[in-house]
């Protein structure tokens, strides 16, 4: 079904950012944030279980809330 002639695209890379896969609908705002922490230079923390999930968003309350 694919023409011969085409190849895939040299501008597509696929990257792993090791935070593993989001399994619900109402998590992605921790997702997003701890993405930006490892983009400022954090250590990725691997594939993330639920009680680290709640921890972070815990940590991620407080740091809302701290004055």
């Amino acid at each position: 079904m694919v023409p011969e002639e085409a190849r895939p695209s040299t501008r597509l890379v696929n990257h792993d950012p090791g935070l593993g896969i989001q399994t619900d609908s109402y998590i992605c705002g921790v997702y997003v944030l701890l993405a930006f922490e490892m983009f400022c230079g954090s250590e990725p923390l691997g594939n993330l279980s639920k009680t680290t999930l709640q921890c972070l968003r815990y940590r991620y309350l407080c740091m809302c809330l701290k004055e």
